[in-house]
């Protein structure tokens, strides 16, 4: 229950806000919509005992996802291993991720940020884990939980944009558009009918 409505609220929330422009839009988690998690480990996104499919059944179904969203002016990392391609570094710092899939495979272009360095499934300090994602190709990095130290950490370790990262990110700033005029009762009414409309399918599903 809770898996249907954590979706639609993604979806009506992501939806009312590329549609009135409060937004810019970015895949997460490429190459791969899936973060395996453990809460055992305190972090929904530690890495523990990955699928290893072969490379050509990702570029099939994981990878092939990410295919139509090529051309979005941002995009995440993600913190998975796929152990077909490098065995031992996640997509955020691997080179060979980066490069032959996110950036070739799949053909992202945008600017290309971390999933937040701050997570438990990259190994060694903060500030380790940064230069590894900017050695690895990612543009930015992303720090999320408000720990001032690691915010200095990384900082000290991400210099100024230059060059084609900072092209792209202009091309990101450049994407953005003028807020609409926005209907907050309309927004609510859609959003009251996804969730009805996806209740409906999910319980004819189970049989309910």
């Amino acid at each position: 229950m809770i898996r249907w409505l954590f979706r639609i609220v993604c979806w009506s929330g992501a939806a009312i806000l590329l549609a009135v422009g409060l937004v810019v839009f970015s895949p997460a988690h490429a190459p791969s919509g899936i973060a395996p998690f453990d809460v055992r480990a305190g972090d929904v996104y530690c890495v523990i005992d990955p699928a290893d499919p072969d490379r050509a059944t990702l570029e099939a179904s994981d990878f092939a996802a990410f295919k139509p969203l090529a051309g979005l002016p941002l995009g995440m990392t993600a913190h998975v291993v796929f152990s077909a391609i490098d065995p031992v570094a996640p997509a955020t710092t691997s080179v060979t991720m980066v490069r032959q899939v996110i950036r070739g495979f799949i053909g992202f272009q945008g600017l290309l940020m971390s999933d937040d360095i701050s997570m438990n499934a990259l190994s060694g300090s903060i500030a380790e884990r940064s230069r590894a994602a900017l050695a690895a190709g990612c543009d930015v990095v992303l720090h999320c939980n408000g720990n001032l130290g690691e915010m200095v950490a990384v900082a000290n370790e991400t210099p100024e944009l230059t060059g084609e990262a900072a092209r792209r990110a202009d091309a990101a700033l450049v994407a953005r558009k003028a807020p609409e005029e926005f209907d907050t009762e309309a927004a609510r009414r859609l959003f009251t009918q996804m969730i009805d409309d996806e209740r409906t399918e999910f319980q004819r599903k189970i049989g309910a």
